[in-house]
């Protein structure tokens, strides 16, 4: 168990509670909001980012500043005490050092998950209590809300999604996510998440290009980690591509069906031929539509780039090393 010492040291900065009421209104005006926790992958024409972002059927339940601060210190500990740990275990005389080190820090952790499940739960029963259930608390909410106290709402919004993006900081160098692939490990730590309220981490996609720019004729086709089956950028299977093609013959139109097309089970090889089958003609500038294949990080012939990447994984694409966020 962790000393009742370095407990009490590090509540005793927010020995005063604050517990703030979150926002639990759907606001379909307002973007998702989300927060980026570092880019794993990159190439010519598009970005992996990994990132915080809320869930439309998870309503976002605020975080106060003195529950924020009080949680964070908690956690920089914790991660100080994963890292001195594993050196301890390093070498043989300090091994068994090392490995009471690391249970305290793991005890530590779910300290402060408790903290964060009894404070999410408290604030989701005192909006349901206020506001009653489901549209009469979120009418009741959003009129509160309206006139005077909108900012702080939205503060205590981006802090929740940021205590997200630091547990996530901080499991990273558990023993769950040592040699074990990426996905796996966020597999992992957005279980953990979702199990004491948080808001979960994906990776999102992004091309960056425009229709002037060279490569607007490709279209990005994202695969597996083996490189062998398309999972596209919401891994459902479908390619898109952004823009119009100004065809030669047949005048501008949009590609395949809405600009997409299913290929889901597909080979990359088989959807891009099956993509380029669909638009035989060249364009106006003389460009026939072409393929662009995008590998995920640590997947075939995508090794690892530690300019680009804030996780040190290896080239298989496993957690070795504790991250550096870039």
């Amino acid at each position: 168990m962790v000393p009742r010492s370095v407990i009490a040291a590090i509540l005793a900065v927010a020995c005063v509670p604050r517990l703030a009421v979150s926002q639990q209104y759907n606001n379909n005006d307002l973007p998702p909001r989300q927060l980026s926790i570092g880019l794993i992958n990159t190439d010519e024409y598009a970005d992996a980012m990994l990132t915080v972002q809320a869930s439309p059927e998870r309503p976002l339940v605020g975080m106060g500043e003195q529950d924020h601060a009080t949680i964070s210190r908690i956690l920089d500990t914790t991660k100080e005490m994963v890292g001195t740990g594993r050196a301890l275990i390093q070498n043989k005389f300090t091994s068994k050092q090392g490995q009471d080190m690391l249970a305290q820090a793991n005890n530590l952790f779910h300290e402060a998950k408790n903290i964060i499940q009894r404070q999410q739960q408290d604030q989701a029963d005192r909006a349901t209590a206020a506001g009653g259930q489901d549209e009469e608390r979120g009418l009741f909410l959003r009129k509160k809300y309206s006139e005077h106290d909108i900012a702080q709402v939205e503060e205590n919004d981006m802090r929740s999604l940021d205590m997200s993006r630091r547990i996530f900081q901080t499991m990273i160098s558990f023993p769950e996510c040592i040699d074990v692939l990426i996905a796996d490990c966020i597999q992992t730590i957005n279980t953990q998440l979702g199990s004491i309220g948080l808001q979960t981490v994906e990776v999102v996609i992004h091309e960056k290009r425009n229709p002037d720019q060279d490569g607007y004729n490709k279209v990005v086709i994202v695969t597996n980690e083996l490189a062998d089956l398309v999972v596209g950028q919401q891994g459902d299977g479908i390619v898109e591509y952004p823009f119009l093609w100004d065809d030669k013959i047949s005048g501008m139109r949009s590609l395949g069906v809405d600009g997409k097309w299913n290929c889901h089970g597909f080979t990359p090889e088989r959807c891009c031929s099956d993509i380029k089958d669909s638009t035989p003609n060249p364009d106006t500038r003389d460009n026939n539509l072409e393929c662009h294949i995008f590998v995920p990080y640590g997947g075939v012939g995508n090794p690892r780039r530690n300019d680009r990447v804030f996780i040190n994984l290896s080239p298989d694409g496993r957690v070795h090393e504790p991250p550096v966020v870039q």
